[in-house]
């Protein structure tokens, strides 16, 4: 084998396992998200999915496609080189279609492996916690976190716009037109 052969080998082999790596991201989202919308009981309808635009900082937005369509899971999820996870934007609305004013919430789900274990966590800081898509009391406690933060954000007083901690944002208004949905965490 000439040293081309083993770097083009290598080369394919590499990206062999990367697309792997990224089903099993896929799929492991896919899992956490189903959970979640059994676990809640959301109803049919109520929960979107949101990309990353690419950008960081002030400038990073989790947005709708520019059709005005939906994204489905795999076309929402984008891979984040700073923090090697795989990032959805997840938004869950909270009033029937049609009703006004219309209410809702977002988070950011990011998952990745360590040692071939699922790594998820919420927001773009979060605390990286281990998650067994198999162990229901597991999965139950890291839903029932993401159901107390955006209670505590939803019931805290309102005094200003409300502070983006742990990828959440709530708010009485769903944006309209150009607006787009941001879900920029902090450590807790």
């Amino acid at each position: 084998m000439t040293k081309y052969e083993e770097i083009s080998a290598a080369a394919q082999q590499g990206r062999v396992e990367f697309v792997a790596y990224r089903d099993r991201s896929w799929q492991n989202l896919f899992t956490l998200v189903r959970g979640f919308i059994n676990y809640c009981g959301i109803p049919d309808g109520q929960i979107s999915f949101r990309r990353w635009n690419g950008l960081d900082g002030a400038e990073r937005d989790y947005t709708r496609p520019e059709d005005g369509g939906m994204w489905t899971l795999p076309g929402a999820v984008e891979f984040d080189d700073e923090d090697n996870y795989w990032h959805l934007g997840i938004y869950v609305s909270l009033t029937k279609p049609g009703l006004f004013p219309p209410n809702w919430f977002s988070f950011v789900l990011c998952v990745s492996e360590d040692k071939g274990q699922l790594m998820a966590k919420i927001g773009l800081v979060g605390r990286p916690q281990p998650v067994d898509p198999l162990n229901q009391p597991q999965l139950a406690s890291f839903y029932d976190f993401i159901i107390g933060e955006c209670l505590r954000l939803i019931k805290e007083p309102r005094r200003s716009q409300p502070a983006k901690e742990i990828g959440f944002e709530t708010t009485p208004y769903e944006p309209t037109g150009g607006e787009k949905e941001k879900a920029i965490g902090t450590s807790v």
